[in-house]
Formats: structure tokens, sequence, C-alpha cells
């Protein structure tokens, strides 16, 4: 995928506009069986990223039609929107926090529902502030239990730390994907949702 074009003809372009460095590199590359200029789109990101999701790709790259190319550096005039999918999880456990989290949670354990068994899949320790870690605290002691509700039980290395808690509080999660061994990715904590039943709360499509 040829996507860009800095340098032609002894003169660097990096200094021209994103659009008419891309006028130029279509009319320098035409298609051939090992290469091709993808499409781009002016406006319509919106419905570009729903596009994106359902043919579940990464997400889509946005450029500002006026932006220079700056070679080596990051730029906000050029941002990945990724497609992350989102979706309900039942709260089982939690793992206690280190250092400047001592004392609080450090990450919750999530699970779904499958046959009627609540499955364990996976951790979820980012996207927390300070407000919403202290109330899902309260919440999560007042709901302690001895034993594991997941079943079967997380690996060892999960549940040798974990402090379980009644299946009863249910999580808005992000994440990248499922992993082959049916766990999240990249999960990042949303928000509670008091609207929804934990027993209904299963791995969506």
């Amino acid at each position: 995928m040829v996507f860009d074009l800095l340098w032609l003809d002894d003169h660097d372009l990096t200094g021209l506009t994103y659009l008419e460095r891309r006028e130029m590199l279509a009319e320098l590359v035409e298609p051939a069986e090992g290469w091709q200029v993808p499409p781009h789109h002016i406006g319509g990101a919106a419905d570009l990223l729903e596009v994106a999701k359902a043919q579940q790709l990464e997400g889509i790259m946005v450029k500002r039609v006026d932006s220079t190319y700056l070679p080596g550096r990051r730029s906000p005039r050029w941002v990945k929107v990724k497609v992350r999918p989102r979706q309900e999880f039942v709260i089982g456990g939690w793992h206690p926090g280190e250092r400047s989290l001592a004392g609080k949670f450090g990450s919750l354990l999530v699970g779904v529902y499958e046959d009627g068994r609540l499955r364990f899949t996976g951790k979820v320790g980012t996207g927390f502030n300070d407000e919403s870690r202290d109330r899902l605290g309260e919440l999560l002691a007042d709901l302690a239990i001895d034993e594991s509700p997941f079943d079967p039980p997380p690996p060892r290395p999960v549940s040798r730390t974990a402090r379980w808690v009644r299946p009863a509080l249910v999580a808005e999660v992000t994440f990248a994907e499922w992993t082959s061994s049916g766990t999240l990715r990249h999960p990042s904590f949303v928000a509670t949702r008091d609207d929804k039943d934990p027993r209904q709360v299963v791995r969506e499509g």
C-alpha cells in the first residue's frame, strides 16, 4: 500500500500539504499486482469507522488535508482511530493494588455467563479515576466472599492473590479483541451498569 510521497525528482515534498502530495502520488503510481494506492475520503470519518467495525478492521487513519509530513515525529494532525469493542462483564473478584494503589484494588477480575456458569475472561486494570476506584472499592468490600465465583476458577497465577466477590456488579469494558484462549486483550474500564442483570451478561458477537 503506497500511501504517501515524500521525495520526487530530487525535490523534497514533505513541506507540501497532504492533498498536494496525494494528488502527485495518484498521478505517479498506477495500480499493479504488487502495489496500489489505497483510496481516501474527505469527510465522513464516522461512517468509515462504522465500516471498519463491521469488517473487523483495526480502525481508520484520520489526517488533516492541510498537514505537512513531519519525519520521525508524531503529529496531532494524523490520528489513528481504533475500533474497540465494548460490552458488559460481571465482576467476580479483584487484585490488591501495589505502590500508589496500596490499600485499594489494582485490577478487576471479570467474566461472562456461559451455560449457566460464570467463566473468567480476564483482568481489567486501566480506565479508573480516583473517584471510580474509591466507589468501586466500597462496593467490592460489601460483596466479599471466600471462594471463587468463576467456574472453572482462574489460573493459579491469577487466583493466588485474588480477592473474591459475589457476582452482583456489572462493568462496561472496552477492549482490543478476544484472544484465542477466550480472554480480553488490553481491556479498559468504562463504567458500572446498574441496569444490567449479571445473569444476562454473555459473550457478545
